[in-house]
C-alpha cells in the first residue's frame, strides 16, 4: 500500500473508532478493511444497519402496531 493510501486509512480508521453513530454495524465491522467482500444482501443490510424492513423500525416509525413476531416470542428481525 503507498504512503498516501495508507495514511488516508488511518485517517478513516480514526474517524471510524472516534464517532459515536453506527454503534450496531461498528459491532460487526470495528476495523476499516479496503477488501472486504461481503454478500451484501438487502435483508443482511437492513440487520446491520438497524434500517428498512424490520418490525422494531416499522413499529418505531408506527407504520406497523405491534414489534414482535407472530409466535410473540419478541423478535425484532425481520
Amino acid at each position: 500500500m503507498n504512503e498516501q493510501k495508507e495514511q488516508s486509512v488511518k485517517w478513516w480508521q480514526r474517524q471510524w473508532t472516534e464517532t459515536t453513530k453506527s454503534a450496531i454495524t461498528k459491532a460487526f465491522f470495528p476495523k476499516i478493511q479496503l477488501k472486504l467482500r461481503l454478500n451484501a444482501t438487502p435483508k443482511f443490510t437492513a440487520i446491520v444497519t438497524g434500517h428498512g424492513n424490520i418490525k422494531a423500525y416499522l413499529h418505531k416509525y408506527k407504520i406497523i402496531d405491534d414489534a414482535t413476531s407472530p409466535c410473540r416470542k419478541g423478535s425484532h428481525y425481520i
